[in-house]
């Protein structure tokens, strides 16, 4: 009778062991199963800024990838609104350089009068300031934030029509289905010198750090602040 009892309580433990061993591979399935379905997704994210650059190459076979990078980013409604209103932020900035500088410095030596030159930094300035409180906002949040694609750079070299080797770099926003690049711009042979000359950051790289120390000291932002932080480092 104990040896019949003691079979019957080994059965079950043993049932109970195989089921909890299935459960556990079940687990490591599902798991390794997330893990390849994020990969293939960055590697298409990849593939499809590759094909981009390689496109507007001379001689698209001479690509040759030198450095990239890749990061998720996330937001509150799950769109890429705020990054790309950043990017963009910053692409005001360096389209309008000459003018910011003359309303900034009060220094008018375009063909443009100072009220015009004035009304016009205003504009600028609020257009910034509207992007640039969203994307703060969104960088910033307690709230829980949903994945909304990746950014996506690149540093290559490729041959040009003479068939030496000249250098490129690029940033990239790609959609979290990694079907649509939704912003893309690529650096001159002068924007790469720049960079080189800081330790390899773009210009939103730079102004990124700055809105981290920002943060981080607990100080608001301030749109004037920002704008003649920008005009030194640039």
């Amino acid at each position: 009778m104990p040896f019949l009892l003691l079979n019957r309580l080994l059965e079950t433990w043993g049932k109970r062991i195989e089921m909890k061993n299935r459960i556990t591979i079940l687990c490591v399935l599902l798991a390794a199963l997330a893990f390849q379905s994020c990969r293939s997704t960055e590697d298409k994210a990849k593939e499809l800024v590759k094909s981009l650059v390689t496109s507007n190459l001379y001689n698209p076979k001479s690509y040759n990838e030198v450095n990239s990078t890749i990061d998720s980013v996330f937001s509150i409604d799950g769109s890429l609104d705020a990054a790309i209103g950043f990017f963009e932020v910053v692409d005001i900035l360096t389209d309008n350089k000459a003018l910011i500088r003359e309303g900034e410095g009060d220094v008018f030596y375009s063909n443009h009068d100072s009220k015009t030159v004035k009304k016009q930094l205003g504009r600028i300035k609020k257009k910034i300031e509207s992007k640039m409180n969203r994307y703060i906002t969104e960088r910033y949040t307690t709230e829980k934030v949903k994945f909304a694609g990746f950014v996506i750079t690149v540093d290559y070299t490729a041959k040009n029509l003479s068939g030496g080797d000249i250098p490129g770099a690029g940033i990239f926003l790609v959609d979290k289905a990694a079907e649509n690049i939704v912003y893309a711009k690529g650096f001159d042979a002068i924007e790469l010198v720049e960079m080189m000359m800081m330790d390899k950051k773009s210009k939103y790289q730079v102004i990124q750090d700055y809105l981290d120390d920002i943060h981080d000291a607990g100080e608001e932002f301030d749109v004037d602040d920002f704008i003649s932080y920008y005009l030194a480092v640039d």
